[in-house]
């Protein structure tokens, strides 16, 4: 029992904005109801408001909530992780509990209180579907042998659009329908890494991309968010600002108007360094960094069009300064290689390609051209219906490119597989029974058991080689919210079935197959 009602936050018109909250955006209330019996003893002599928050809401001000006065320089203490306390500022993390903190000043006077995340209800437009198809229930897959908790091996999700998602409203929520930090509950879950992508500058104006708007501001709240939660994280870069994959790699604004190599390798080192290094003033650096996404055919190959035609108006950039896969593409993965080196040479550095794994001579060749590169891991896509049509072809695939490479760790950078075929009103699924391409593969059906089993025999694949270090599940919390699809905000989600949460927030039964995996 909490000792008193203490202050109760109502929280309405809850908007976020690049850094994920701003207080000067959220109106609060605070209720009529008087405070009752606040803490009065010798030992305990500051009164002090208890608190009522929510997951993520405005952070709120601790000496804004209390009553005695002349308190100067003191200390808070708590137990938990429940809440997060940032110098004076409460942030709640995981709804439906208390917490008791207890701050002493200076002079040694003391006082507690009780800080309660107020657990927002869970509100579903997709009852029938969740209940049919038994999306919270339980799932089954088998243990991966030599698979360890305390490992290196990556078993991780890409979550790139979580800040523009909780900026847009979003919640999510355990099984139980407790509201939990989208990062605690990964962690709870089983999730070890989480990978971020990096764009320039996804906006043009007041004009956003979309795509979850991925600049430097949001993925800095995210890399703090992880690290809190006791995340590691993959840093992706981009090197533009918007998708970079092998039809899209184009420069960013920042670069258009470069006209030598030298300017474009500055560029690279320039951007790569001074973000790794703001990263590094806030204790959030990551544990591994990718040059590049995709980059099929290279990086920095075409110049932007203007304004929202950013990708659609790309020309091609001189083959004098393009990266495709000439020197010049060594050029510039050096370049980025060599800022997260001089920045913190623990930093890993991974080269990301994408190919079929029924021809993995054409994987190999990739990176033998790259032998005078000094990266360390290699990086590849795997998603069933693209680059692999059985376990057994991706399993083959690995021990080729891990038999050439052996003195180079391999991960899987991107896979993902479907979990139902239901429809939202927010979203247009890639995933989809009229998609000759993106679709089930035989012995996976579109479940949460399939999609389970998937991932579970993907991981196994990656785990089995000698120098595999895991996988990054791709987009695995991309909710189908209004404004937030894969590009400008007349665009629809493409991606909300293929993730390990409902569509409006709750865990999958699935999800538990990043804990389910582990031997120990």
């Amino acid at each position: 029992m909490r000792k008193h009602k203490g202050i109760s936050i109502l929280i309405l018109n809850l908007v976020f904005l690049s850094g994920c909250f701003d207080s000067s955006n959220i109106t609060s209330l605070v209720s009529s109801e008087s405070i009752s019996s606040p803490i009065s003893q010798a030992s305990q002599n500051i009164i002090i408001n208890d608190i009522d928050t929510h997951v993520y809401s405005t952070p709120i001000k601790v000496l804004d909530n209390i009553q005695t006065d002349n308190i100067t320089s003191y200390t808070l203490s708590y137990k938990g992780e429940n809440i997060r306390i940032d110098g004076d500022e409460i942030i709640g993390l995981k709804g439906n509990t208390v917490t008791e903190v207890t701050l002493t000043n200076d002079d040694g006077r003391r006082g507690t209180f009780q800080v309660a995340v107020i657990n927002r209800d869970y509100v579903s437009k997709h009852k029938d579907a969740e209940t049919n198809e038994g999306w919270f229930e339980e799932v089954n897959v088998n243990k991966i042998d030599g698979l360890t908790r305390n490992s290196d091996f990556a078993n991780g999700m890409d979550i790139s659009s979580a800040c523009y998602l909780y900026e847009n409203g979003a919640h999510f929520y355990d099984r139980e329908g407790n509201e939990q930090s989208l990062f605690y509950l990964l962690k709870d879950s089983g999730v070890n890494y989480v990978r971020l992508r990096l764009w320039n500058d996804p906006q043009e104006g007041d004009y956003l991309y979309g795509g979850g708007n991925c600049n430097l501001t949001r993925v800095k709240w995210m890399a703090k968010e992880a690290k809190e939660a006791g995340l590691k994280y993959l840093l992706d870069f981009h090197y533009s600002d918007f998708w970079a994959d092998p039809s899209d790699q184009v420069v960013p604004k920042a670069f258009k108007d470069f006209t030598t190599v030298k300017q474009y390798e500055e560029g690279v080192y320039n951007y790569t360094k001074a973000t790794l290094e703001e990263l590094k003033t806030m204790n959030a650096l990551p544990s591994m960094v990718q040059i590049g996404n995709e980059t099929r055919d290279g990086m920095l190959l075409s110049l932007p069009g203007e304004e929202s035609n950013y990708s659609s108006g790309k020309t091609s950039l001189s083959s004098t300064l393009s990266g495709n896969k000439n020197t010049n593409f060594k050029t510039y993965l050096k370049a980025g290689i060599k800022a997260c080196n001089d920045v913190d040479k623990s930093i890993q550095t991974l080269v990301h390609y994408v190919k079929n794994f029924s021809d993995p001579a054409n994987i190999v060749s990739f990176y033998q051209n790259l032998s005078e590169v000094d990266y360390d891991i290699i990086g590849l896509s795997a998603y069933s219906y693209w680059h692999f049509s059985s376990i057994s072809t991706l399993t083959l695939g690995l021990k080729t490119i891990s038999q050439a490479f052996p003195n180079k760790k391999i991960v899987l950078a991107e896979t993902s597989y479907g979990f139902t075929y239901e429809n939202d009103s927010n979203a247009n699924n890639s995933f989809s029974k009229t998609n000759d391409t993106i679709k089930e593969v035989d012995g996976y059906p579109c479940s949460i058991q399939g999609q389970a089993s998937m991932y579970a025999d993907t991981l196994n694949a990656i785990h089995s080689i000698s120098n595999g270090l895991g996988a990054f599940y791709w987009e695995g919390a991309w909710l189908p919210l209004s404004g937030c699809g894969w590009g400008d905000k007349s665009t629809l989600s493409s991606w909300s079935n293929q993730g390990f949460f409902s569509y409006n927030g709750k865990a999958l039964g699935s999800l538990q197959v990043f804990n389910k995996v582990y031997s120990d």
